[in-house]
């Protein structure tokens, strides 16, 4: 949807339902009235472009293109992917658009991720299934912690191709990844130990945090039951004089 229409900006314009619906994919690059694309160099004829193919007459021509309508000039869009604009030239009348189901084009980057190719060799086609499924599932896992996509599903695809290598090439590509397995599960598990190990440090001062906290609390209720005792005895004290 759209509120208005602005000069070089890219639009897919639509039409209202009863003019056809069409879409155009163009740029606004100025305004003009019905008397001068009448008389533009195209020869430009908005009554056979947009009228005559759905079957409306000169009756709704009339009614809905008068004097003081505004036509907008527009150069069509002649792709997407890559953005092109050609010098084709479409003169679209102000009343026949549908801003509600008309939409301005905006750029983005489409970014494409390229990975080293992962090179197996399987047993049968099933062991080869089995892992296409695994590998794509794993990554896409792994993707899902990742807000920048929006639909894992079609986003993440895995294809694949036959080819010929020489035995050796193969079995060092192998020998390669699973030493590389060997260092990552090294790494991991000096990983764990090392957190293991601050846990353990954690664990051992929160222990004798908590033992000191309750040595504390003991000599606080030492110190108190002291207390007690020295009032009270100043207090039978106290009393003993009064009695003399």
């Amino acid at each position: 949807m759209i509120t208005s229409i602005e000069f070089s900006k890219p639009y897919a314009l639509r039409l209202s339902d009863i003019y056809g619906g069409t879409k155009y994919n163009c740029i606004v690059i100025g305004v003009t009235n019905i008397d001068n694309v009448s008389q533009n160099a195209e020869k430009y004829n908005i009554y056979e472009t947009f009228f005559v193919p759905i079957g409306l007459g000169l009756t709704s021509y009339y009614t809905a293109v008068t004097a003081n309508t505004k036509i907008y000039i527009c150069k069509v869009i002649g792709s997407l992917e890559p953005f092109t604009v050609t010098d084709e030239k479409v003169f679209i009348p102000e009343t026949l658009i549908n801003l509600e189901t008309s939409s301005e084009y905006v750029e983005c980057t489409n970014y494409n991720f390229e990975m080293y190719p992962i090179i197996r060799k399987f047993n049968s086609e099933s062991e080869k299934n089995d892992y296409e499924k695994e590998i794509l599932e794993k990554i896409k896992d792994r993707l899902h912690g990742l807000i920048d996509f929006a639909n894992l599903d079609s986003e993440v695809s895995l294809s694949s191709s036959q080819i010929f290598l020489e035995k050796e090439d193969i079995v060092a590509i192998e020998n390669k990844r699973t030493e590389a397995f060997k260092e990552y599960t090294a790494r991991k598990s000096t990983a764990i130990f090392t957190q293991q190990q601050k846990e353990s440090q954690y664990n051992s001062l929160y222990s004798q945090l908590a033992k000191e906290k309750a040595r504390y609390a003991t000599l606080n209720k030492q110190l108190d039951a002291a207390r007690a005792k020295m009032e009270d005895a100043a207090e039978r004290y106290e009393a003993a004089i009064r009695a003399l």
